[in-house]
Protein backbone atom coordinates (compact mmCIF):
# COMPACT_ATOMS: atom_id res chain seq x y z
CA UNK A 1 0.00 0.00 0.00
CA UNK A 2 1.70 3.31 -1.31
CA UNK A 3 0.40 5.87 1.42
CA UNK A 4 -0.04 9.72 1.18
CA UNK A 5 1.50 12.05 3.35
CA UNK A 6 -1.34 12.65 5.76
CA UNK A 7 -1.14 8.78 6.72
CA UNK A 8 2.63 8.82 6.84
CA UNK A 9 2.16 11.59 9.43
CA UNK A 10 0.13 9.50 11.37
CA UNK A 11 2.20 6.78 11.52
CA UNK A 12 5.09 8.90 12.16
CA UNK A 13 2.95 10.25 15.91
CA UNK A 14 1.46 6.94 16.79
CA UNK A 15 5.00 5.06 16.42
CA UNK A 16 7.82 7.41 15.69
CA UNK A 17 8.96 5.96 12.49
CA UNK A 18 9.76 7.25 9.25
CA UNK A 19 9.61 5.83 5.71
CA UNK A 20 12.24 5.18 3.29
CA UNK A 21 12.20 8.28 1.41
CA UNK A 22 11.41 7.42 -2.23
CA UNK A 23 14.80 9.46 -3.14
CA UNK A 24 17.08 6.96 -1.51
CA UNK A 25 18.67 4.88 -3.97
CA UNK A 26 17.51 1.97 -2.68
CA UNK A 27 14.17 3.05 -3.43
CA UNK A 28 13.89 1.94 -7.14
CA UNK A 29 14.61 -1.60 -5.84
CA UNK A 30 12.40 -2.16 -3.50
CA UNK A 31 9.48 -1.09 -5.79
CA UNK A 32 10.95 -3.02 -8.62
CA UNK A 33 10.89 -6.35 -5.85
CA UNK A 34 7.89 -5.26 -3.68
CA UNK A 35 5.31 -3.40 -5.91
CA UNK A 36 4.12 0.18 -4.86
CA UNK A 37 4.29 0.68 -1.38
CA UNK A 38 5.76 2.76 1.23
CA UNK A 39 8.76 0.57 2.96
CA UNK A 40 9.95 1.39 6.75
CA UNK A 41 12.88 -0.34 7.82
CA UNK A 42 14.26 -1.13 11.40
CA UNK A 43 16.44 -3.15 13.02
CA UNK A 44 15.20 -6.51 12.56
CA UNK A 45 14.00 -5.95 9.07
CA UNK A 46 12.08 -4.61 6.32
CA UNK A 47 7.89 -3.56 6.80
CA UNK A 48 5.01 -2.31 4.66
CA UNK A 49 1.73 -1.27 5.72
CA UNK A 50 -1.38 -2.28 4.29
CA UNK A 51 -4.88 -2.06 5.03
CA UNK A 52 -6.64 -4.37 8.19
CA UNK A 53 -9.83 -5.22 9.14
CA UNK A 54 -11.48 -3.05 10.96
CA UNK A 55 -12.44 -3.47 14.50
CA UNK A 56 -14.06 -0.74 15.53
CA UNK A 57 -17.28 0.69 13.18
CA UNK A 58 -16.05 3.45 10.88
CA UNK A 59 -11.93 3.16 11.56
CA UNK A 60 -9.04 3.07 8.75
CA UNK A 61 -6.93 0.78 10.18
CA UNK A 62 -3.26 -0.60 9.00
CA UNK A 63 -0.89 -3.10 10.10
CA UNK A 64 2.40 -3.25 9.69
CA UNK A 65 3.78 -6.59 7.85
CA UNK A 66 7.43 -7.53 7.47
CA UNK A 67 8.41 -8.69 4.53
CA UNK A 68 12.46 -8.87 4.68
CA UNK A 69 15.13 -9.36 7.85
CA UNK A 70 18.40 -8.53 7.82
CA UNK A 71 20.92 -11.15 7.30
CA UNK A 72 23.78 -9.83 9.14
CA UNK A 73 24.53 -7.31 11.80
CA UNK A 74 25.67 -4.61 9.85
CA UNK A 75 22.25 -4.48 8.36
CA UNK A 76 23.56 -4.33 4.68
CA UNK A 77 21.50 -7.47 3.26
CA UNK A 78 17.88 -8.42 3.42
CA UNK A 79 16.60 -11.81 3.14
CA UNK A 80 12.87 -11.50 1.35
CA UNK A 81 10.10 -13.57 3.68
CA UNK A 82 6.51 -14.45 3.13
CA UNK A 83 4.69 -11.26 4.59
CA UNK A 84 4.26 -11.70 8.32
CA UNK A 85 1.55 -9.39 10.28
CA UNK A 86 2.93 -7.59 12.87
CA UNK A 87 1.25 -6.32 16.32
CA UNK A 88 1.86 -2.81 15.01
CA UNK A 89 -1.81 -1.29 14.13
CA UNK A 90 -2.53 2.52 13.58
CA UNK A 91 -5.96 3.99 13.25
CA UNK A 92 -5.28 6.35 9.31
CA UNK A 93 -8.58 7.82 10.18
CA UNK A 94 -12.24 8.07 10.82
CA UNK A 95 -14.70 7.26 8.43
CA UNK A 96 -17.86 9.28 9.00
Amino acid sequence: MKLNTTQVERIRAETGIQPIPDTEPSYNTLEDSFGEHTFYVDPIGLYVFETCEDTEMGRKQVRAHQIASWTDDEMTTLQVQPPQATGTVVVLDVIH
